[in-house]
This record gives C-alpha cells, sequence and structure tokens, in this order.
C-alpha cells in the first residue's frame, strides 16, 4: 500500500482537525500513514499543550499512527508580522528537520498553508512524492482581509507567490464549488481539483433533539467571537426584537478576542434577552443545540466570505436543528439547496430581526422538517465517508501512472 505523510502546522491534540480522522482511516485501510506536525499549542492563548516542550524533534504515536513534532514559533499576535513568522517558521522547519526520519511517501497530503510548499517540493524533489493540497482559506485574500498584511507591494509579491504555489500543486480539494472556481482563475487545471466538504467531529454523538418546548424562543450561536463574526449585528437584531416584544431571545456560545467589548454593548443596551455561555466540551455543546429552535450562522460581508463555508455549518446541519444564515454565497447557497433554514442579509440587524420573527411564527412541524433536511444533507453530501471516498479517489489517480503527470 502506498505510503502517506500528512503535513499540517496544527494537529490533534491542540485542536480538532479532519485530518486525525483521515489519518486513522487510512492507517485502519492499509496505507503507510505518518504525520508531521507543529508541538501542539492552544488557539485560545498560545500555551503549549501539557506533556509537549519546544523540543528539535518529538516523536510519538497517536491512534497507531506515527507523528513528529517540530518546533517553531508560537504567535497568538493580532500582528501581522507575528502570525506571519509562525507560519514561515514550521514551513522552515518542516523543510529543513522534517526531511530527515520519516518513510518515503508517495503522497503528501499538505494542510492549507502556503509557506508548507517549500517542504512539499522537496519531498517531491528528494523522495518522488506526488503533493495534494488541501485548500481550506484562499490565499493571499486571508492575509490581506484579516489585516495581516496592509503593503500593496508585499500584498503583490504574495500573490504571485501564492498562485505559483497552487499551480505547482499535483492535486487539491477545495471545501466548495466557490473555492474551484476561485482556484481555476489562479491558474490551476480544474481537472486536478476536488470539492471536498469539510466534516464535523462524527465522534460525538448527536443528541435527540429537544421535545419540550422552550419558554422562549431560543436561537444560539455557538463559536468564536472574533473580528469577522459580526456580532455586533446579533446585539442589535435583539434590540430590535426587545421592542418589538418578540418572544425570542439569543443565546451566544464562545469566546474569543471580541467577547468582552460585545459583553459590555449588551450591558449598555440592557438586553434581557440575550446571554453570553463560556466556552463549554463539545458533549455539552452538542445538547445546547439540540435544546436549541433555531441555531445562527454570521460572517461579516466580506468577498472572501462568499465562497467560504464555516466548519460550524457542518456541526449545525448534523444537530437536525433548522439554520438561519447571515453569510453571502455558497453557505447561503447550501443553506437554501439543502432546505434547512432560511437567510437574511450579514451585517444588517433589520434582516435578522424580521427572519427570526418570521421563524418564530411558523409551524413547529415546519422547523423541525428543516433541522431533517439538514441532517440528511450532512449524511449524503459532506459526512466523513463521503470525503474519504473522494480523497481516495484522488490518490489513486494520482498514484495511476500518468494519472498526476503535470503539462
Amino acid at each position: 500500500m502506498p505510503n502517506i505523510l500528512i503535513l499540517s502546522q496544527w494537529y490533534f491534540p491542540d485542536t480538532w482537525m479532519q485530518l486525525r480522522d483521515l489519518a486513522r482511516r487510512l492507517s485502519a485501510d492499509g496505507f503507510g500513514v505518518e504525520v508531521l506536525s507543529a508541538v501542539p499549542y492552544s488557539l485560545v492563548d498560545g500555551k503549549i499543550v501539557p506533556g509537549y516542550r519546544l523540543r528539535i524533534r518529538q516523536t510519538e504515536m497517536l491512534d497507531g499512527v506515527k507523528v513528529v513534532r517540530l518546533p517553531l514559533f508560537i504567535s497568538q499576535s493580532r500582528s501581522g508580522a507575528g502570525r506571519i513568522c509562525c507560519y514561515t517558521s514550521f514551513g522552515l522547519s518542516a523543510a529543513t528537520l522534517g526531511q530527515f526520519g520519516l518513510k518515503r511517501p508517495d503522497i503528501v497530503f499538505v494542510y492549507n498553508l502556503p509557506t508548507l510548499g517549500w517542504a512539499a517540493r522537496l519531498f517531491r524533489l528528494f523522495r518522488g512524492a506526488k503533493f495534494v493540497l488541501m485548500v481550506q482559506d484562499l490565499w493571499p485574500e486571508s492575509v490581506v482581509g484579516s489585516g495581516m498584511m496592509n503593503s500593496r507591494i508585499l500584498g503583490r509579491c504574495l500573490d504571485r507567490w501564492c498562485r505559483r504555489f497552487y499551480r505547482s500543486a499535483d492535486a487539491l480539494t477545495g471545501l466548495s464549488p466557490g473555492f474551484k472556481e476561485a482556484l481555476v482563475g489562479r491558474g490551476v487545471d480544474p481537472d486536478r481539483i476536488e470539492v471536498v466538504y469539510n466534516w464535523t467531529n462524527e465522534s460525538e454523538p448527536v443528541p435527540p433533539v429537544a421535545t419540550a418546548p422552550n419558554p422562549r424562543f431560543t436561537a444560539v450561536y455557538a463559536g468564536n467571537m472574533g473580528v469577522y463574526q459580526g456580532i455586533d449585528t446579533l446585539i442589535a437584531a435583539a434590540e430590535i426584537l426587545a421592542q418589538r416584544n418578540v418572544p425570542a431571545v439569543f443565546r451566544l456560545i464562545g469566546g474569543g478576542i471580541e467577547l468582552e467589548r460585545l459583553k459590555m454593548l449588551a450591558t449598555e443596551k440592557r438586553l434581557s434577552n440575550l446571554s453570553f455561555v463560556p466556552w463549554m466540551p463539545s458533549d455539552r455543546i452538542g445538547a445546547e443545540l439540540a435544546g436549541a429552535d433555531v441555531l445562527l450562522l454570521h460572517l461579516k460581508k466580506m468577498d472572501l466570505f462568499k465562497i467560504t463555508i464555516p466548519g460550524k455549518t457542518q456541526t449545525y446541519l448534523r444537530s437536525g436543528r433548522p439554520i438561519l444564515c447571515g453569510i453571502e454565497g455558497e453557505t447561503a447557497r447550501l443553506i437554501e439547496k439543502a432546505s434547512a433554514g432560511l437567510t437574511f442579509e450579514p451585517e444588517n440587524p433589520q434582516s435578522l430581526a424580521d427572519t427570526v420573527q418570521r421563524i418564530t411564527e411558523m409551524p413547529k412541524e415546519k422547523l423541525a422538517e428543516m433541522g431533517r433536511a439538514g441532517q440528511r444533507f450532512y449524511e449524503n453530501e459532506m459526512a466523513f465517508e463521503i470525503g474519504y471516498r473522494r480523497i481516495i479517489a484522488l490518490f489513486s489517480r494520482l498514484l495511476t501512472p500518468d494519472g498526476g503527470n503535470r503539462p
């Protein structure tokens, strides 16, 4: 069986990621699997996970898979310099220290970051490996849009570099049809691109949907509260609903760099129909979603978000609850295609308030059917088994003689 090297800056236990599911399944199916990753650290505060240290090399076995950890410069800074140094430092570690002590890979499966392009090319040059890129964020848009880079000259240089990086891959996976279109626009051969939706953490059972009605119609948002989530819109919509005496409450679960400011804003408005709940374990999150009347998705109006599908979308669909979607583009089209909920205009509190009021007036059975439809869509289009089969088919094409040759 072929040897697969998974190359990613992040790997369990610093965060749940699809890569762990992929590694375990590949290993179970007889592939030779190894993982090359960084020392794990908290994505919240940047602290190294207990049991690990910044060493030249640390090797462990997880789920029967060899995982090699390399050092990097850890930065949780909001500044572009700190984040870029973090990404670049692991890219350099992988391109140097990572070239030794691993089996010869037939395929290097690279998770997202263009800074890993050096290492991937070296594995191809010296080991003859094919290079597959799992695209989760489009560069340079994700860098420029996040404020990490404001220089036009540097932005143009990064754009040329990223285009070369994408075109250099033997094959790519994109998390939506919009990602595929964007990659084709960068000069990538469409025949090299496979659309593979992200899946959610399926190791957690889906709690049964609550049958007892909530005292007040409950809309739950669960996830990060950062700059791009636009939680101000939810707070303003809650204020409008309170003025209309609509019996609905917003329950916001999670944390992030904007949390304290958002709490102060809600306190100033004296909103009794909105509450903040701290981060909680994934099993408790599942119960919270199952107990909601509707689940909230929202991102700011940015071109970058028109082709992305945030990870919580899959979790929401799998939960079997209806969804209110305030994200333009791919996510809105997906929710509509699945008949899993309603959409509203992002960053428009009036639109959100109107949509919440509308859904509170719908029959309960209509809401239940939206939830069931979303769950069916997840199982038929986005589940791990679906994505795994598409990735394996991609590997098979690459490993077939002349199947992965680049023009």
